[in-house]
């Protein structure tokens, strides 16, 4: 059994292994009890920028590599261009991957799937779509003239609903004066009997309403009033030109 040295303090035998005034470095003459105070401290004031060889990731941060994320004081937290995700059990590098560079910015990445993350509040519902075909439009004096032949045709088949609904977003292309312009639909009815009449809309462009014109054209519709009628999303692809939305 191993044994300790004695020693004499006042007149009595002590064991420096057991008492706090023991002299644990010679060249210092630092006791038991200063070492310990000063390791507890130290360890005390231990925190992500004073670890060996690691700071924080700061706002601004040029280089994040090495570093940790910490939430600073304003309540956010800085981390570097990936933040991949890992299931229990996969072999992948990351199951879900999110990415911000300077190539592909504000992307998902799921490698075994493909498409576009989106919350559910931003995807529109999946309609019929509606054609619509422009023939020539002359302009004259704010006057809109569509041949009766050529103009407007709604294809609307056999989509037919009852319940009016809101309209959708529609945008119509014309071209004045050497320049293509847009305008909004925001309303449009139907006069006339049977399948066909005429197809009344209401634009508005650059935020000034033009007056409500009947436009001579052919509407196909299975049967019943167009007022009735659901409207449905355009298929942007009849439009020719860049779509303003």
């Amino acid at each position: 059994m191993a044994r300790s040295k004695k020693l004499k303090e006042n007149g009595q035998t002590i064991y420096p292994v057991t008492i706090w005034n023991a002299v644990v470095d010679p060249t210092t003459g630092m006791t038991l009890k200063q070492l310990v105070a000063e390791l507890t401290d130290a360890l005390n004031r231990i925190d992500a920028s004073t670890l060996q060889g690691h700071g924080i990731v700061t706002a601004g941060e040029l280089d994040p590599k090495n570093k940790i994320p910490v939430v600073g004081n304003d309540g956010v937290m800085e981390i570097g261009r990936y933040l991949d995700f890992h299931m229990d059990g996969s072999k992948e590098d990351y199951n879900i991957r999110l990415r911000c560079d300077t190539t592909g910015k504000y992307q998902h990445y799921l490698p075994a799937k493909t498409g576009t993350v989106a919350l559910t509040s931003d995807i529109p519902d999946i309609t019929p779509s509606v054609v619509v075909n422009m023939g020539t439009a002359n302009f004259s004096g704010g006057e809109v003239s569509f041949g009766s032949h050529t103009g407007l045709k709604s294809y609307i088949s056999s989509y037919w609903k009852a319940g009016a609904t809101s309209l959708p977003e529609v945008y119509l292309r014309y071209t004045a004066n050497g320049e293509t312009c847009f305008v909004k639909v925001v309303s449009q009815g139907f006069t006339g009997s049977g399948k066909n009449g005429y197809m009344k809309v209401f634009f508005e462009n650059g935020g000034n309403y033009i007056p409500e014109i009947l436009l001579p054209g052919t509407l196909y519709i299975e049967a019943g009033d167009l007022s009735s009628c659901v409207y449905f999303a355009i298929d942007t692809s009849s439009l020719e030109g860049a779509y303003p939305g």
